[in-house]
């Protein structure tokens, strides 16, 4: 699948990042080549997050893992450092950008809302913490929901 590459920052060193990224979490969707303004991924089968907890036809064990992967995915974010100081963010963390494979496994999509944040950069809009607590706030209300 390719898609057209639409951020200010330089494709060249996205993919620098984002293929470290790729050996450090594997649950992010691979990115298999970049052009000069698109870039070729994985195609993932399976349904989007979002619309799987909507429907809410699985069962509690199943919900509770679909959440331990989906917290961890978002906790290794902040445990991949690029340099001392910063970390790799994933801009449009929401459920909707998570895919449940057939085997209940979870991938987050999207890739190019990754980009390199820095610690002490305080003004920084990308670092939206309120679509993550959204996603989790989704998550509790599948689980209570069953």
């Amino acid at each position: 699948m390719i898609k057209e590459w639409k951020r200010w920052y330089s494709i060249e060193q996205w993919y620098d990042n984002y293929k470290e990224y790729q050996k450090f979490d594997e649950r992010v969707v691979k990115v298999k080549e970049i052009y000069e303004n698109s870039f070729e991924m994985e195609v993932i089968k399976g349904d989007i997050l979002s619309q799987v907890m909507i429907e809410n036809n699985l069962d509690r064990e199943v919900k509770l893992h679909i959440t331990r992967q989906v917290i961890d995915i978002i906790n290794n974010m902040f445990q991949f450092k690029p340099k001392i100081g910063q970390f790799f963010w994933h801009d449009d963390t929401q459920l909707k950008n998570f895919m449940l494979e057939p085997d209940f496994n979870v991938k987050l999509i999207d890739p190019d809302s990754f980009q390199i944040i820095s610690f002490d950069d305080y003004s920084h809009s990308d670092f939206e913490i309120g679509k993550v607590m959204n996603s989790f706030h989704r998550l509790k209300g599948a689980l209570i929901n069953d």
